[in-house]
């Protein structure tokens, strides 16, 4: 009888203990196809934000987008996204969700949430509160957080209508860089709600701020470039307006020089005729003042001489017509022009003697070089002074070197070379008496570029002479080969020669 009670006993025992068992299975069964069903939500919602995050939208598009998401995807409730102005330090531009409630309910109530704006040294302002301090924050009632924005009447319809029991704010801030805030309103009381849902929410508010913050670099990214933009066309209509206003100053220095040349040239000429064909006794006094008068023409044709040819050079306007010839010999042609200038101030010009060869250049342009650079070397170089013109090859291209005993160039003063209207200070004196325009280094370094040379100039400084070089291609059978490729001629128009070089 005993054995009897007790295999019942047993019995009982196992059945009690298997509809336990059973209902534990069942209850975590079903505890985790709601983690799990939770679980899918979040990751569909995920991929509905990535969506999102391909588009190209503004930034209000996109909160509007992403609070839609929450309701619709998570359909954890209504939710509400505000960002942060730095210099105006408030919230703003806040979106929420449009749920058929809400939409209703912001209708009922004249509700726009996208005008509110919450300063963030609201010190009572749950939102203001959650971003400065870094951390999430749970609310009751609407009051807390809207306040003045919307009444407390207004805030209890709304929550009402919501069935909003508890509210969530989680502060967006991505690597200490606050973006704004996420709110949620949940239909749950505080007890009832599970660590999986407060998790899922949080990545949700994590993955918002991500999603913001490089929204915001892809606005301003897109704004850099549409500066760009409109950077660039500006520079390009400012780059056509200059060449405009170069063309128009081309034509105004060509103009102006001709009409300056033609009554210059006329006062020359009568001015030299009284000074030295005169049919009248003229005194000294008298003389002393024509003298002046004709040295003082002579330069201004000079200048008008020299800007013409920077004109014609600057705009395209001379052609280069390249040929083989000997250098050596074109420099003793120019030394026999300017020997006579040498005489006067007793300057002995040496040559080398050596024999080299041949360049690819334009000879009439190398002549212009050559007395601009010699004509430089006469007159900043005293009386007795040497002049040696050599000669250097290196089998590619031969360097021509006017070497002087002149007045020299100080440091400071190099950079300036090669500069329109590059005369220097330390050298005016002797600039002034001998009437430079400023114009002729310029114009030769233009010059030997065209022709596809060098040009550079050594001294070792003030009253230790200088010396200028130049270097052009040699007329080997390659070079001579691609000889239209040495060829300048004009854009469009006839070519224009270059005005002479006056020593």
């Amino acid at each position: 009888m005993q054995i009897t009670y007790l295999l019942g006993f047993l019995l009982i025992f196992v059945i009690i203990l298997v509809i336990l068992l059973g209902f534990y299975v069942y209850r975590e069964r079903k505890r985790y196809q709601q983690s799990l069903g939770r679980s899918e939500r979040l990751l569909k919602s995920i991929r509905s934000v990535y969506k999102i995050i391909l588009e190209d939208l503004s930034v209000d598009k996109l909160l509007q987008k992403i609070v839609d998401n929450l309701f619709s995807e998570l359909k954890m409730g209504n939710g509400f996204i505000g960002v942060i102005d730095e210099e105006e330090k408030i919230l703003h531009k806040f979106s929420v969700s449009n749920s058929p409630e809400m939409l209703l309910l912001k209708q009922k109530l004249n509700i726009r949430f996208e005008s509110l704006e919450i300063p963030l040294d609201q010190g009572n302002n749950p939102m203001a509160n959650s971003l400065n301090e870094g951390r999430s924050l749970r609310v009751d009632n609407f009051s807390q957080i809207f306040s003045p924005f919307i009444n407390s009447n207004q805030a209890r319809v709304l929550q009402e209508g919501l069935g909003i029991k508890t509210i969530l704010i989680y502060p967006l801030i991505i690597k200490l860089k606050k973006i704004g805030v996420f709110m949620i309103g949940l239909n749950k009381n505080p007890e009832q709600l599970i660590p999986q849902e407060l998790d899922i929410l949080a990545d949700f508010a994590e993955l918002t701020a991500l999603v913001i913050d490089n929204s915001n670099l892809l606005g301003e990214l897109r704004n850099s470039r549409q500066s760009y933009a409109q950077m660039t066309q500006t520079i390009y209509s400012m780059n056509a307006k200059l060449h405009q206003l170069d063309k128009l100053k081309d034509d105004f220095v060509s103009v102006a020089s001709h009409e300056l040349r033609t009554p210059m040239t006329s006062i020359r000429s009568y001015a030299w005729m009284a000074l030295y064909r005169s049919d009248v006794t003229l005194s000294e006094k008298l003389k002393r003042y024509l003298t002046r008068t004709l040295t003082s023409t002579e330069r201004l044709i000079n200048l008008v001489n020299d800007m013409l040819n920077v004109s014609r050079i600057e705009s395209g306007r001379i052609e280069i017509i390249p040929r083989a010839f000997d250098i050596k010999q074109l420099v003793d042609d120019v030394v026999a022009e300017v020997a006579p200038k040498a005489s006067e101030k007793k300057i002995n010009i040496k040559i080398d003697p050596n024999e080299v060869s041949q360049i690819i250049a334009d000879p009439d342009k190398i002549h212009q070089v050559l007395l601009n650079l010699i004509g430089n070397s006469l007159k900043f170089t005293p009386e007795s002074g040497i002049i040696e013109i050599s000669f250097f090859s290196d089998g590619k291209s031969v360097e021509t070197k006017v070497k002087d005993s002149g007045v020299g160039i100080a440091k400071e003063d190099m950079q300036r070379l090669f500069q329109k209207f590059g005369r220097l200070d330390n050298t005016y004196v002797a600039a002034a008496t001998t009437g430079g325009t400023g114009l002729g280094l310029y114009i030769s370094k233009s010059l030997i570029e065209l022709m596809k040379g060098k040009i550079w100039a050594n001294s070792e400084g003030l009253g230790k002479g200088a010396e200028f070089i130049f270097s052009l291609p040699v007329a080997t059978k390659e070079a001579l080969a691609e000889l239209a490729n040495y060829q300048i001629k004009p854009a469009k128009g006839e070519a224009k020669g270059l005005e002479p070089v006056a020593i």
